[in-house]
């Protein structure tokens, strides 16, 4: 189920993103990759849900970093990141019994660490600068180690652009 644009509830300027009204036992999640440097994550969210009951989680690569239910308006929640890839996902979660609020949960401010792009090519500048790419140039059409997938996709996929065997494994 996809998370949808609302202006119903938000934190910061006129929008957030709001997830899917949820039958029992439904989920629905937003997950990003990303190339960050060290620094921290920061988001706001409201959640409207049964209490310990429905839940909305957050992980950074598949480690569970919070979980919260009930009703609360919106908070701040900032984590710490390593410099390098990572996989962030926002996750609500509804049991199967009582429904209670109004079984929602709004994100609103997101905010990764150092994901700069100088050139615009969609890679972040410290990804490039690890993997020996240019920074300052849009390289994301080559092909550094000529197999079958740009540069772009290979950041999109967290592959190696200098590794043609990663890709396939």
């Amino acid at each position: 189920f996809p998370w949808t644009i609302t202006r119903d509830e938000k934190h910061d300027g006129s929008l957030s993103v709001a997830s899917p009204d949820l039958n029992h036992s439904g989920a629905a999640d937003i997950e990003i990759n990303l190339f960050c440097d060290q620094g921290d994550i920061r988001f706001w969210f409201s959640v409207d849900s049964e209490e310990n009951g429905d839940y909305f989680k957050f992980y950074i690569d598949g480690e569970l970093k919070g979980e919260w239910s009930g009703s609360l308006e919106f908070v701040e929640v900032i984590f710490p990141v390593n410099t390098g890839m990572h996989n962030f996902k926002w996750v609500y979660e509804k049991n199967d019994s009582i429904s209670s609020g109004r079984d929602k949960v709004w994100l609103d401010s997101i905010s990764f660490p150092g994901t700069t792009d100088v050139d615009g090519d969609n890679m972040p500048d410290g990804w490039e600068i690890i993997h020996s790419l240019d920074p300052k140039r849009d390289d994301s059409s080559e092909n550094s180690d000529e197999d079958l997938i740009h540069n772009l996709k290979e950041y999109q996929y967290n592959f190696n652009p200098l590794k043609a065997e990663t890709d396939f494994n």
